[in-house]
């Protein structure tokens, strides 16, 4: 049988478990990202980082840190457009060290380490591939080492699930300023200390190259996520709305699964990944393409899951427990305020009414056919139906 294809991952810290700590400007967040590309990707991808170098850079290695000044925005985007024609895919680990109390176990690096070293692990060993990874030696060696460690002992290599560790610097990998670039950049979307108008052209950048972005805690955790998500247009009705949205986000998220584990998995993610989205500044009034959602679960390990199956065990089945999913030509967003609200009844009559429309030709026609003996909709099982047409021909 042929060997699964390998997946390289060049892995960057930005940031250090510590409370006290300072890189880059950003005092609040720990970002780990692994940058993911094929084998055969590698040399065209590190060709053009070293185009990027020459370009932007002088030759000299890119490095988040030293885009700064005045044109430090326009200078971050037209990086962030440079690297759009790489063929990469990134994970990243974003951990808000503000929600670290200091008498919370977490506080200290070794159970720092283990924590996040699990829910690593599982972003990068989820597809059940073969995995190099190169790891940045200018980062906290402990923390990847640990990685390593923790892989080893919970992973057990195989014929069908491989894994290689190297450490290496920064002028001879390429890929890991990519990572660097990657995760500085993070930096500037989830930290609302260094929000600026260009936070949400930021994340559009990185859209296309995102896999999923593991976000601690999560953000329907947060006792200020309503905050952030505060419209200059709200009703009267979004505070009461919103609230109890996500309280239902919450009561899900912490529950057992009562069917298919695998189908409650792809269920949780798909929440997080759309209230992410309805958070995060003005990018929250967008929604999540479908194929955005089937390439983040495919990338989580669910490499067999088709269009079909998202839209109706997942999607569908987070509508069954009573999720107003917002779908539209545009992608899904979670509903949260009324205008969200809005758009879910507007899109749902788009469908219904042309639907109602047709069964009632296709009652007239069989009524007309039979000289009104047969009514289509008269048995006990398609009652409702009919009802649903009168009320139709009385609205």
């Amino acid at each position: 049988m042929e060997q699964p294809e390998d997946t390289i991952a060049f892995v960057d810290e930005f940031g250090t478990p510590s409370l006290n700590t300072e890189k880059d400007g950003v005092t609040n967040l720990f970002i780990c990202v692994a940058v993911l590309l094929r084998p055969d990707d590698r040399a065209i991808a590190s060709e053009k980082i070293d185009q990027i170098r020459t370009d932007h850079f002088n030759n000299a290695e890119i490095r988040s840190n030293r885009i700064r000044g005045r044109r430090a925005v326009d200078r971050r985007l037209r990086l962030l457009d440079a690297i759009a024609d790489i063929p990469f895919a990134y994970y990243a680990l974003v951990v808000d060290k503000r929600s670290i109390h200091r008498d919370s176990g977490l506080s200290y690096k070794r159970s720092f380490y283990k924590y996040f070293h699990k829910l690593l692990c599982r972003r990068l060993t989820a597809a059940g591939m073969g995995i190099s990874i190169v790891a940045d030696r200018l980062g906290d060696l402990k923390f990847m080492e640990g990685f390593v460690e923790y892989v080893n002992k919970n992973i057990k290599p195989d014929l069908f699930n491989t894994f290689e560790f190297s450490f290496d610097d920064w002028q001879n990998e390429p890929l890991l300023q990519l990572a660097d670039l990657v995760a500085g950049t993070l930096g500037k979307i989830h930290d609302p200390d260094h929000e600026t108008e260009a936070t949400d052209a930021f994340r559009r950048s990185l859209s296309e190259k995102r896999i999923a972005e593991l976000v601690w805690p999560p953000y329907w955790t947060r006792s200020n996520a309503l905050d952030e998500m505060q419209e200059p247009d709200s009703s009267r009705w979004d505070s009461e709305i919103s609230r109890a949205c996500l309280a239902k986000v919450r009561n899900f998220m912490q529950s057992q699964p009562d069917g298919d584990p695998d189908i409650f998995e792809m269920q949780r993610m798909v929440l997080d990944r759309l209230l992410q989205q309805r958070i995060l500044g003005s990018e929250g009034k967008e929604s999540v393409y479908l194929d955005k959602l089937l390439g983040m679960l495919q990338g989580a390990g669910f490499s067999d899951l088709h269009k079909q199956t998202l839209s109706s065990k997942v999607i569908g089945g987070l509508r069954d427990k009573g999720f107003i999913l917002a779908g539209t030509s545009a992608g899904y967003r979670m509903a949260m305020t009324w205008a969200d609200i809005g758009d879910y009844l507007n899109h749902t009559n788009n469908v219904i009414g042309p639907m109602l429309s047709r069964l009632a030709h296709a009652q007239e026609t069989i009524k007309m056919a039979t000289h009104n003996d047969l009514n289509i909709l008269g048995s006990t099982e398609h009652a409702w139906l009919g009802r649903l047409l009168d009320c139709d021909d009385h609205g």
